[in-house]
C-alpha cells in the first residue's frame, strides 16, 4: 500500500479529531465530531462488497494502488487510494442521502439506471477542491463527485456538492417523466434533454441542515438578523438567490433556515415535489411560483407572513440542548419587566411605561399583579427551557420570585428572593458577556 493510506491509517488509529476539524473552514466543530463518531461506528463491518478496477484518467491522474468500494445496491461507488477512506466516504454518502430524504420527505428511484460515484485524490488538481459532473453513459445516469487533496478539503463544500447531486436526481427524475422517456427506459435517446440542476441556494440550504450543530448556527445568526429588523421576506430572498452569481455569494445560514422553514410547512413533501417539477421545466423559482405550491397559501404576501411568523417562533426552539441564542442576556433582561400590554391583559392600570419586578412588590395584593406574575412565570420557563444550567439557574430564581409574588408573600420575603435573582443575573452577564 502507498504511503498515503499508511498515513491515513496512523491518522485515524490515533483518533486525531483536531486535524479533521482544522480542515473545515466554517468551524462547525460539533457537526464534525458527529461525522467522526460515524467513522467509529464503521468499525462494525458494513454490508458492502469490494471490487477493483482501473480508474480513468478523467477521474484521478498519476495515482497508483487504486481501491474501489461498491455498495451492495450497486448505486454507489467510491474510488480512492485507501480502503479506510472508501469505508468512511461510503458511510458518509449513505448518511447524507438518508438525511436529505428525511428532510424533504421524498425518495427518488432510478431502479438500476443511476450510479453515484465519489472519486478521491490525495493530490490537488484544478481551481477547486471539489467538483461534480453528471450525464448519461451507456444508458446509465452517472453522477460524479471529485474531491481533491482529501486531507485538506473543505468538508462543508463537499457536503453542499453531494447534496446538490442528490437534488439533481430529483430534478432529472421528473424531467424523464415529463419527456416520456421514463426512468425505466433511459437507454432510449435522451440527448435532446438538457439535464436539470437544483439551484445553489437549495443545495446549500439542505447541506446546512444535515446536523443539529448546523441548525443551531443557522438559528442563532438568522435570529440576530431578524431582531435587528434586517431579515428579508421570501420575495426578497428569492430575488437575491437568483442574482447570486456564485455559491459563495449566498448566506449559508439564511439558506439553511429558509429550507428548514420549507420542510416544516404543511404537506411539505407535496410542496417539494412541485418545486422539483418547476425546476425540471427550466423555470426560475419565483415568489409567485413558490406561493402557488404552498398549501393554504393564497398570495405572496401571505407566504411572506408565514415566513416571518415561523422565524419569530424559532426563538423558543432548541436545536442543541444547552445552546445559547443571540442576545440571550438582553432578552432575559427585557422579560424582567411587566409591559403596558401585559398589564392590560391582566386587568391592570393603563400607562405607557413598563414596571420593574421591584415596583410590583408594594402592589402584591392586587389581583392583576398575581395574574401578571403567573403569566410571566410561564413565559420565562418556555423561553429558556433547555438553554443550559447557567441561564436556567437564573431563570429559576426569578420564577421563584414570581411564584411568591403570585401567592402575595411578604415584602421582606419578596425583596430577599428578588435580590438573590438579580445577583445571579449580574453574575451570568459577567460570565456570558458574549451572549
Amino acid at each position: 500500500m502507498s504511503s498515503v493510506p499508511n498515513r491515513i491509517n496512523s491518522y485515524f488509529m490515533t483518533f486525531c479529531a483536531s486535524d479533521i476539524c482544522s480542515a473545515c473552514s466554517n468551524k462547525f466543530t460539533s457537526a464534525l465530531n458527529e461525522s467522526f463518531l460515524i467513522f467509529v461506528v464503521l468499525l462494525i463491518p458494513l454490508l458492502i462488497s469490494t471490487v477493483t478496477f482501473a480508474a480513468s484518467t478523467n477521474s484521478i491522474s498519476d495515482v497508483s494502488d487504486i481501491i474501489v468500494l461498491k455498495s451492495t445496491s450497486g448505486h454507489y461507488v467510491v474510488t480512492s487510494t485507501s480502503s479506510i477512506w472508501n469505508t468512511y466516504l461510503m458511510r458518509w454518502l449513505e448518511t447524507v442521502e438518508l438525511r436529505v430524504n428525511n428532510l424533504i420527505d421524498l425518495e427518488v428511484s432510478f431502479d438500476d439506471s443511476r450510479l453515484i460515484r465519489i472519486v478521491v485524490s490525495d493530490k490537488y488538481s484544478g481551481s477547486s477542491e471539489v467538483t461534480w459532473s453528471q450525464g448519461y453513459v451507456q444508458g446509465k445516469f452517472i453522477q460524479q463527485l471529485n474531491i481533491y487533496d482529501y486531507l485538506h478539503s473543505d468538508i462543508p463544500q463537499s457536503e453542499v456538492a453531494l447534496c446538490g447531486l442528490f437534488l439533481n436526481g430529483y430534478v432529472v427524475n421528473r424531467q424523464l417523466g415529463m419527456s416520456g422517456v421514463g426512468v425505466n427506459n433511459i437507454k432510449r435517446r435522451v440527448n435532446n434533454i438538457k439535464l436539470g440542476t437544483a439551484p445553489s441556494w437549495l443545495a446549500l440550504g439542505i447541506a446546512r441542515n444535515l446536523y443539529p450543530a448546523y441548525r443551531a448556527v443557522n438559528s442563532r445568526e438568522v435570529l440576530r438578523v431578524y431582531d435587528n429588523g434586517e431579515l428579508k421576506s421570501v420575495s426578497e430572498l428569492l430575488n437575491r438567490f437568483a442574482d447570486s452569481g456564485k455559491d459563495n455569494d449566498l448566506n449559508g445560514n439564511v439558506c439553511g433556515m429558509f429550507v428548514l422553514w420549507l420542510s416544516r410547512l404543511p404537506e411539505h413533501a407535496f410542496m417539494f415535489d412541485k418545486l422539483f417539477s418547476i425546476i425540471a421545466k427550466g423555470k426560475p423559482v419565483t415568489a409567485v411560483e413558490l406561493s402557488s405550491i404552498i398549501i393554504n397559501c393564497d398570495s405572496v404576501g401571505e407566504m411572506n407572513k408565514l415566513w416571518f411568523d415561523w422565524v419569530e417562533k424559532q426563538k423558543q426552539m432548541v436545536y442543541m440542548p444547552g445552546a445559547h441564542f443571540p442576545g440571550m442576556a438582553e432578552k432575559l433582561r427585557k422579560m424582567l419587566v411587566v409591559t403596558p400590554t401585559e398589564r392590560a391583559v391582566a386587568g391592570g392600570p393603563s400607562g405607557d411605561n413598563s414596571m420593574t419586578f421591584n415596583e410590583l412588590i408594594p402592589l402584591r395584593k392586587k389581583d392583576w399583579v398575581s395574574s401578571c406574575a403567573s403569566q410571566k412565570n410561564i413565559a420565562l420557563k418556555l423561553m429558556f427551557i433547555g438553554r443550559g444550567n447557567d441561564v436556567n439557574e437564573v431563570v429559576d430564581l426569578y420564577c421563584q420570585f414570581l411564584l411568591a409574588l403570585e401567592k402575595r408573600k411578604s415584602k421582606r420575603h419578596l425583596a430577599k428572593v428578588l435580590i438573590k435573582a438579580d445577583n445571579a443575573m449580574a453574575e451570568f452577564i459577567k460570565k456570558k458577556a458574549l451572549y
